[in-house]
């Protein structure tokens, strides 16, 4: 839709399917990204292992992909969903300065450490 990961840090992707089995979605992560899911349709998760963030229809959330690499996965059946992804650098660009006041999971991308982390709103 918008942006290109590579070039300028920021991307805004649009995903219209429909899968007649489970995708292997957390391909698409891009290592020490954040991105923010808009989930209108369809059913999937992102996990680090420990903890799973789901996405049912009409939720968000966001997560971070890190060393440990974070499994993702979309269910069979449709699917409609946004993704904003960005990386540390634009991050660190937009951010700088303000840490204090920033999500832990955006706070460790700008320290540059950390682990995967994701978080559900």
């Amino acid at each position: 839709m918008h942006g290109s990961y590579r070039e300028l840090g920021l991307s805004f992707e649009w995903h219209d399917f429909t899968a007649a089995k489970d995708v292997a979605w957390s391909r698409s992560f891009h290592p020490g990204s954040v991105e923010i899911c808009l989930n209108l349709v369809g059913h999937g998760y992102a996990s680090d292992g420990k903890e799973r963030l789901v996405f049912a229809p009409m939720t968000a959330g966001f997560y971070r992909q890190e060393k440990d690499r974070l499994r993702g996965v979309r269910f069979a059946g449709q699917h409609q969903f946004l993704t904003v992804e960005l990386s540390p650098g634009f991050l660190r660009e937009q951010l700088c300065g303000d840490e204090a006041n920033l999500h832990p999971i955006v706070q460790g991308v700008l320290k540059d450490g950390g682990s995967v982390a994701i978080s559900e709103n």
